[in-house]
């Protein structure tokens, strides 16, 4: 998923909940200049944000996949692949709600949604590589 769909999204929720970047930052403990940055597809959003900002939002991280054009049906071999990506990244346990709310989704969309977080958990790596910012 692009940085600018996802930041666009973000965007939008922000200003559904009638909130501002500062007040959104001040409610995700992270400065307004990475709220902004997120917004315009500057930065990539870690997962562990995603969830934050669905709460902060007073929406679930469903809604978020939702608004990307995510979801449609569900498999049981697409819900298992999820399931083992949890396994690999206990950090991605919220993607068991995802489960719970697409297991009537096309696998395709499914399969959207894995490699979305696989993305994100790329992108959190690259994160906590040595010498990195």
């Amino acid at each position: 998923m692009a940085n600018v769909q996802i930041g666009s999204i973000l965007r939008g929720l922000r200003i559904q909940s009638d909130l501002t970047q500062e007040q959104m930052a001040e409610g995700l403990d992270i400065s307004q200049t990475y709220i902004s940055q997120v917004e315009r597809g500057e930065r990539s959003p870690s997962w562990k944000l995603l969830v934050r900002y669905a709460a902060v939002a007073k929406v679930s991280i469903v809604s978020i996949f939702r608004q990307a054009g995510l979801l449609d049906e569900a498999t049981q071999e697409i819900e298992d692949q999820i399931a083992e990506l949890v396994a690999e990244e206990p950090e991605f346990r919220d993607l068991f709600d995802v489960v719970q709310e697409i297991k009537h989704e096309s696998p395709a969309r499914v399969e959207e949604i894995v490699r979305f977080a696989r993305w994100v958990l790329e992108e959190e790596r690259k994160r906590k590589e040595p010498g990195e910012s």
